[in-house]
């Protein structure tokens, strides 16, 4: 497309007056700037330093980012997957819980609602704390074997109320016993 606006621009203003040609010159280059004016806020992709710590550690695990989400297309449970903390996988190259995949059927994505404790981190303003989320032998276990290492919050993605931590915090320090 800019080729073909090149060579129309030169055509026209062959034929025109050196006046007018420079005028049509001046308002197609302002309209181009205002197309490629970066209008919208663009996503801080600054990695945070953990993740290059977290790359350097040998072994095999997984990370759980919070908020986490997953999104079929047609079914979110969670919050929506959120592009920045699935980009920090490209830094350390760790296993996540999240993840947009469409046309999932909805029993995959259910899964992680079994899980105990991990359905109320999914979405701690719309679930209560069930007997088997304050189970420690459970919960512990079940974490065990998902080989989740590290439990990351991002609080910046949270709100106070309905999209808020709820009780996160407090299970994951509490049952997990994590700092």
């Amino acid at each position: 497309l800019s080729i073909l606006t090149a060579f129309s621009l030169k055509e026209i203003l062959s034929k025109t007056k050196k006046k007018v040609g420079l005028l049509i010159f001046a308002v197609a280059t302002s309209v181009l700037l205002i197309e490629y004016w970066p209008s919208l806020p663009a996503t801080d992709l600054t990695v945070p330093k953990i993740y290059n710590k977290i790359a350097s550690e040998s072994g095999d695990f997984t990370i759980l980012d919070l908020p986490v989400g997953w999104n079929t297309g047609n079914f979110i449970f969670g919050y929506g997957p959120i592009g920045s903390l699935q980009f920090y996988q490209t830094v350390h190259q760790k296993k996540i819980f999240r993840g947009t995949v469409a046309r999932l059927p909805a029993e995959n994505v259910f899964y992680y609602r079994k899980i105990p404790l991990l359905h109320y981190l999914a979405e701690p303003g719309n679930q209560l704390v069930l007997e088997e989320d304050l189970n420690k032998d459970l919960v512990q276990k079940t974490f065990k074997d998902l080989k989740v290492k590290y439990i990351l919050i991002h609080k910046k993605y949270y709100e106070k109320g309905r999209r808020g931590l709820g009780r996160s915090v407090e299970l994951i320090e509490n049952i997990l016993g994590a700092k």
